[in-house]
């Protein structure tokens, strides 16, 4: 998993044939994202604030599991 620039979120991975974001958090640990679209993807890469796009974009928008 590729390091991110964040406060806090450590690392992520990105399965296009999936659909899937996998966040590693600093101090939450590791959770798996459903239903990620290259496009949300991108735009989360280019996020000045990854967190701040997290919590807007991703958060409440999946499901996600708890690795």
């Amino acid at each position: 998993m590729p390091p991110v620039s964040s406060t806090a979120i450590g690392y992520v991975a990105f399965n296009n044939k999936l659909q899937t974001l996998t966040i590693t958090f600093r101090k939450r640990g590791r959770y798996t994202y459903y239903g990620i679209s290259q496009e949300v993807f991108a735009a989360f890469l280019a996020a000045s604030s990854k967190g701040r796009f997290f919590n807007f974009s991703i958060k409440d928008s999946y499901e996600y599991t708890r690795a």
